[in-house]
């Protein structure tokens, strides 16, 4: 039956449309859904797209127009390659549960029409549903989860009242508003904005999308946070043609490769300690569920959805009253109870195999799981268990412990060799490689004692050390041993100004932290008296550092280590005879 107010919006619906924007992996650029945004309304006499939806609420006409514009997505979602394996994220106004002729249901019948598997379908929720939350529309939003439909909390970050949402939703996604997006990369208030709600949507097993993503610089900075999905024009600028969206958008997939600065290998110690527990679809029935506690060694059971993306896990502990009950299987399975698989589901938090295990580790002691599901590019390919992360994390404390230096807790040499093998390698980076060792150290080591030369040696550490903890995720530091240190910076570009501009005031830092060790005479003679190699009293200049610094360009450098070792050896000769105590050379091809 026509509405009776409905006849006037028919003719404006002709002309609306939606236009599409892929959302995509992080990873590999692979499609994993995409967002439909109305377009046109501002031809049909409204000056946005809120006071579109607000007319249609004031004249009673959310529910005929959704459906109709819920058949235009459908329509559309259909011309789409692989359209039954995608997410269609789908922006919802709340205000249609307010409608007299409100009913649940409607948005399946449409889904069932083209096709469309209902856990596909993702309504994008508001702030604008706090002001007005009830338990009618809590109870509104828990049936739709239960009838398969997923959530997601649009434009995180601008409101105030998003972690309230976050909280009553049971969202699946969180999407990040481009405000938190824009420029991140020179923003640390920003990055460290999103790695605390990174740690959040992990620990609820919740995936993150950054919206308004626009620049490579942007998604650098979201792929080392390890978000899973990004969408904006870096991608692809929204599209009204279906046809245009892509199954992988391979450009994605070769930046990520590209950046070296960051391992992007799997992180082995994980894929060895994690379990493979054979997974169950979500929308299984609870006798599949029995059957599979029947023929499992284990007591929980991971759910995925139609991509093979993990949503949750079944403990049989919650089943045990329906278990070991007399009737409890034949009550859960019949039409009268309508329990289903969701009904018992826990979510779990989840970490890319990419993850580092102290991030891993975090996720457990602060959120109190009971695992994590572990995916490679969204999709499950394991469970870990509290024990073997905590087995893992303690063998990589003894091999750190064995590894580094003991006076300051540098890595020592085999970590500065690998590093060094690892940039002579890569082919996408400039690479700069620094030797740093103390003037005249042994004089100053009898002048003074070994315990002041070893506050010496320590204090340099820290003013390295320093590098690392302003932020700067593309620098090394390691302690070769004794008076001896090595840094390595990782730029896109050539850098060399800056590079040399940073190792000077890394020894001027130095020489001011040494006049602590002199006599007042000492400083202002800028000398100290000590014994020489030959036995004869001398004067030496206070305690001071050099640095040897190696440019490895944009490919993969063919040196050998002899070679190496003896360009450094040349640069420190060089460099504890200037005046600026630096040396630089570049490696060329051959």
């Amino acid at each position: 039956m026509k509405h009776i107010f409905f006849e006037k919006w028919e003719k404006k619906l002709e002309k609306i449309d939606y236009a599409v924007q892929p959302i995509v992996s992080t990873i590999s650029g692979r499609l994993f859904g995409v967002e439909f945004l109305i377009r046109g309304v501002e031809e049909v006499g409204f000056k946005s797209i809120n006071s579109f939806f607000d007319e249609a609420y004031n004249d009673q006409v959310l529910v005929p127009l959704e459906k109709m514009l819920r058949k235009k997505v459908a329509e559309k979602v259909s011309k789409i390659k692989n359209y039954r394996n995608i997410i269609i994220f789908y922006n919802y106004d709340h205000r249609i549960m307010e409608m007299p002729d409100y009913n649940f249901g409607f948005t399946e019948q449409v889904l069932n029409e083209f096709k469309i598997p209902v856990n596909n379908w993702c309504l994008e929720l508001n702030e604008g549903l706090n002001h007005s939350f009830t338990a009618i529309y809590n109870k509104v939003l828990l049936r739709a989860k239960a009838s398969g439909f997923k959530l997601a909390i649009d434009d995180f970050g601008t409101g105030f009242s998003n972690f309230e949402l976050l909280y009553h939703s049971e969202a699946d996604y969180i999407k990040l508003d481009k405000f938190l997006i824009r420029e991140i990369h020179k923003d640390n208030r920003k990055m460290s904005l999103v790695s605390a709600i990174k740690d959040i949507s992990s620990s609820l097993g919740i995936t993150l999308i950054a919206e308004g993503v626009e620049t490579e610089e942007e998604y650098y900075c979201l792929k080392n946070f390890n978000i899973e999905l990004i969408q904006g024009y870096f991608i692809q600028k929204p599209t009204t043609d279906p046809y245009s969206i892509k199954l992988k958008y391979d450009d994605i997939e070769s930046l990520y490769n590209s950046d070296r600065r960051k391992s992007n290998g799997f992180n082995n110690r994980i894929r060895e300690g994690m379990l493979f527990i054979p997974p169950l679809k979500i929308d299984s029935n609870i006798e599949d569920l029995f059957s599979r506690f029947q023929n499992s060694n284990y007591d929980f059971i991971p759910l995925v959805d139609n991509n093979f993306s993990p949503v949750g896990v079944v403990f049989e502990t919650d089943l045990r009253e329906y278990i070991y009950s007399p009737f409890g299987r034949e009550l859960l399975t019949s039409k009268l109870h309508k329990k289903t698989i969701k009904d018992f589901m826990k979510k779990m938090p989840k970490v890319d195999i990419r993850t580092k295990i102290d991030d891993v580790l975090k996720l457990i002691v602060t959120f109190d799981s009971q695992g994590i599901f572990v995916t490679n590019d969204n999709e499950y390919i394991g469970f870990l268990t509290n024990n073997v992360v905590l087995k893992i994390l303690n063998e990589i404390r003894m091999q750190e412990a064995l590894e580094t230096n003991p006076l300051t807790g540098l890595p020592g040499n085999a970590a500065i060799a690998a590093n060094i093998n690892k940039i002579l390698k890569d082919e996408d980076n400039v690479n700069y490689i620094v030797y740093f060792d103390f003037d005249n150290f042994k004089p100053f080591n009898d002048k003074f004692g070994f315990r002041v030369g070893d506050r010496a040696i320590k204090g340099f550490g820290e003013i390295l050390k320093g590098l690392k903890r302003s932020g700067n995720k593309e620098i090394f530091i390691g302690h070769i041993g004794g008076d001896d240190f090595f840094l390595s910076i990782t730029f896109k570009e050539y850098e060399c100004g800056k590079v040399m501009a940073m190792i000077s005031g890394i020894i001027d830092e130095f020489k001011q932290f040494s006049t602590s060790f002199y006599s007042f005479e000492e400083v202002v003679n800028k000398s100290y008296q000590s014994v020489d190699r030959s036995g004869n009293l001398k004067n030496f200049p206070l305690l001071g550092i050099s640095a040897a610094i190696v440019e490895v360009p944009k490919f993969n450098v063919e040196i050998t280590d002899q070679d190496l070792s003896r360009l450094i050896a040349d640069l420190k000769k060089n460099a504890k005879t200037n005046d600026t105590k630096i040396s630089i050379a570049t490696i060329l091809s051959r």
